[in-house]
Order: C-alpha cells, then structure tokens, then sequence
C-alpha cells in the first residue's frame, strides 16, 4: 500500500511538536500535586537549610528526584512547573528513542504510530497526566534509553560499550525509582532472546557483563557522591531508600485494597480501550512474530508485575507499561494495516487520525485547561503564607499527619519541620516515634498543624507523643481544613 507523503503527522518532526503541545497544556493544572509537595519541601531544606534528604528528610526514593527538585529550588525557587516542564521535555525525548527504536527495527510507520500512542497515553487522566514530575517520567526516560542502547548492540560491533552505556541509563532509572529493577530483568530477558542469534555465547557473556557493571557503577557511585559531597552517610541513604521499601507506607495495607484498586484502574477506567487491541495483536500473533516483539511483550509482562508492586495503583505508577505497550500496539497495527487486515478503505493517514482519536487525553486535556483558566487561591497556599507571617527563621513547625493541604502549605512556605518524619506516612513503629519525640523535644515546633476535627491517630502516634500535644499545644487559629495549634508559652 502506498504512503502518504503529503500528510504532515507522518512526520517524526511533525508529531514531536504536536505532542510537546497537548504535554504542555496537561502540565499546566495550576495547583501543587501531593508529591511535587513533598519533593519540594525536601529540595527546599536541603538547598536553604542544609539538610540533606535521608538525614534531614524522610521519603521512600532514589536520590534523583530530590537532586532534581533540589536544582529546582536553585533555578525556580521551587516553582513546580519548572520540573513538570524537565519531565515534559523528559517524555517527548522518550518518545523520539522509542520512534527511532521501532524504526530501526521493525518499519518507520509503526516506529510513528508508538511515538504517537506513547506521548498521547502518558497524559491520560487515569495515569496522572498532570504529574508529569513524577519519578516515573524519568525512569522512563533512562529506561527507554537503555533499551535503545541493547537493541543498537546488536547492529554495531562495539557490543560491550553500548551495554555498558544501556547499564548506565538502567542504573539512573533505578536512581529515580527502585521498581526499574523489574526493567533490568525484562531487559536482561529481551537481551539474550533477541541478541543470541547473533552474537557468540562469550560475547553475549561479555556484553552481559558490561551490562550490569554499568548498572553497579551508577548505584556505587551515587552512594560514593552522596557520602563524601552532601554528608549522607551510608548507612542513612541505604535505610532511606530501600530498607524503608518494607515500611507499612511503601505498600497497600490489606488485599481487600489492593483488589478494589486494582479494579477501579484496570477495568473501570479507560485503560479498558487496550484491551480489544491486545486481543486483536494475540489473535494475529503470527503475522508479527519475531524475536524483537517477543522481548517486548516481555517487558510489558513483567514491567506489569512492577506495576502492580506496592498496590497503591496511583495513575503514575501505572505509566511503567506504556513503553512496551506503545511499541507493541505500533508495531502491531502497522502490521495489520500492511497485511490487509484493515477495511479497505483504510490508508496510512487515515489509520494514524484514528490512532490520535483513540488515544487523544481529552478529559486531561479540558480539565488542565479548565482548572488553568478559572484558577483561584489554594488553601494550602493560605497556610504557606500565614506560616510566613507568624514565624521565624529560628522557629520550627510540625505536621500531624499526612494531609495534601498540610503537606504543602509547609512546602511552599520558609518553615522548617522539628522532626525528619515531617508527615506520619513512614511513622510505623516504636523506634520512629521515640526518635520524633526526641526531635519535638530538641526543636519544639512553635504551632503544630492538623486536620480539623480530625483526631490523632493512636495507631501511628505513640502515647507518649499525643500525651506531648495535648499538654503543650491548645487551639488556635483555623485555615480551610487545617487546624493550628499554638505552644503554651
């Protein structure tokens, strides 16, 4: 079948800008997202206050993120956007190597097609289109890369450095999130399935090898940095970011949650629209047979299991099988459409318009825009500025529990928390809460922030705690839904 020519998305160039459009109106939602606020109060100390995440800071990632927000508050003085736009930029570069993957690989039509599908599923509402400064945005990025590096391998002679730079772009997305690992053992598997017919056994050994060295000297070498550059010992960066993978916090309570969310995102949701496709792709499994495919349907199966780790089921964590799942459905289509097996009438224009209006995130989109447009004051702004108003620099605040509103009032604000664990969602046992005890002691928080009508909650705090609040704070001043309770004096 004839192509198209004329028709201008069927263009890499094209289809880069169009996409870098609807990713800028979705990051345009004017209002600090849950993590953006934790990120940015842990960028924030660590860059005015010289406290470092895992000394200073309790949150369960990677460093990248924080090294990330902390160049945000050096370039932006924290403004949100200016991360969103990295992980912008972030996606649509995701999106070039993945064009340029299926291109070498399978044909350029499919190559635009999981270019397409890629950048328009990734600001879905259902995968937190908005939050595009997500960890995931990035690991992505290092992820995808690091794919492209395999699948170049295999074409140059130079097998050993390409691995070792796809390990380098593996051990950065691990840098980012924990759960790349899962895409380490999806690329180790694509890796030795796509390369081994062409490469001896000592050299796929080899180039194995350089593979996870790279991965080892990222790891090594951020831990090296972060020990003798930022004084983050060790043993703090190790607990920080992966011992605390086993904290209640990490990872969904109870089956029974994990079964509903499950539900709410993969079958009452839009994810549903996959779901003929994939069984129009399994149904033709023959026409699009071959090894490269087999690695990627791989990657998606066990990048899925990621997925479905911690249990939560957050929009972004979901965006871990788009890469996989887009070069899939690309190539797949693309197949399909130059074996006949569409309608006739169907041409290559008329199957990459239906592709964007499959795909195209148009509640993301409208509610981006709207919420831009009639945009009105936050109440977690109105606790950042009265926090500004009524304390110093040498005062110190607290927050009782885990509320959005709370977490980034503080974020936006000059204030500086009594404890490391400023929220309770790592405050999950004894020696946590004698260590926050300590902190309240040593830096007593001039008001204390919770919800209203809220009580504090026996199963995260210890006795001690409460018992600490109660006899020390009384109420004070009401802002939206956060309650302020001052320090008897």
């Amino acid at each position: 079948m004839k192509r198209s020519n004329t028709f201008l998305l069927i263009n890499p160039i094209t289809l880069f800008l169009f996409l870098a459009l609807v990713l800028s109106i979705t990051a345009l939602y004017p209002y600090m997202r849950y993590d953006e606020g934790l990120w940015t109060y842990i960028g924030r100390i660590w860059v005015d206050n010289g406290m470092p995440p895992y000394v200073g800071s309790v949150e369960n990632k990677t460093p990248g993120i924080f090294i990330l927000y902390a160049l945000s508050e050096i370039v932006s003085n924290g403004n949100f956007y200016f991360v969103r736009m990295i992980g912008a930029l972030s996606v649509l570069i995701s999106s070039v190597f993945i064009y340029k993957t299926v291109k070498q690989l399978y044909d350029k039509f499919a190559g635009i097609l999981a270019m397409c599908i890629f950048g328009l599923v990734f600001c879905w509402f259902v995968f937190d289109g908005s939050a595009l400064a997500q960890t995931e945005t990035f690991m992505i990025l290092f992820s995808v890369l690091g794919f492209y590096a395999i699948v170049m391998s295999a074409k140059y002679p130079n097998l050993n450095t390409l691995m070792y730079i796809s390990g380098l772009a593996l051990g950065l997305a691990i840098s980012f999130k924990q759960i790349s690992i899962t895409t380490y053992i999806a690329f180790s598997c694509f890796y030795f399935i796509y390369l081994n017919p062409q490469r001896t056994k000592r050299k796929l050994v080899s180039g194995y090898v350089c593979f996870v060295l790279g991965i080892v000297s990222i790891l090594v070498s951020s831990v090296f940095i972060l020990d003798v550059f930022f004084a983050i010992p060790y043993q703090d960066y190790l607990e920080g970011s992966w011992a605390i993978l086993t904290n209640s916090g990490s990872k969904a309570p109870t089956i029974k949650m994990r079964f509903i969310k499950f539900l709410d995102v993969f079958v009452f949701s839009k994810i549903i629209i996959f779901y003929p496709l994939l069984v129009v792709v399994f149904y033709n499994f023959k026409l699009i047979l071959n090894t490269f495919l087999i690695g990627v349907m791989l990657w998606l199966i066990i990048d899925f299991f990621g997925v479905n780790s911690s249990g939560y089921y957050y929009g972004h964590q979901l965006r871990q099988v788009i890469a996989p799942l887009s070069i899939l459905l690309g190539c797949s289509i693309a197949t399909l459409l130059d074996k006949g097996l569409f309608p006739k009438y169907f041409n290559y224009k008329k199957v990459l318009i239906l592709v964007i209006f499959l795909f195209f995130p148009y509640y993301q989109v409208l509610y981006s825009g709207f919420q831009y447009i009639n945009r009105d004051t936050a109440v977690y702004e109105l606790i950042g500025r009265w926090l500004n108003d009524n304390t110093s620099d040498k005062d110190y605040v607290y927050i009782l529990g885990a509320d959005e509103n709370l977490i980034k009032g503080l974020a936006i604000s000059e204030s500086v928390s009594s404890s490391k664990y400023f929220n309770s969602i790592f405050l999950s046992g004894e020696m946590q809460n004698e260590e926050l005890y300590q902190d309240l002691i040593s830096n007593p928080p001039v008001f204390i922030l919770k919800e209203i009508d809220v009580p504090i909650d026996i199963n995260v705090y210890s006795k001690k705690n409460i018992d600490y609040v109660e006899n020390n704070y009384t109420d004070y001043e009401n802002i939206g839904n956060c309650q302020i309770l001052k320090r008897n004096r």
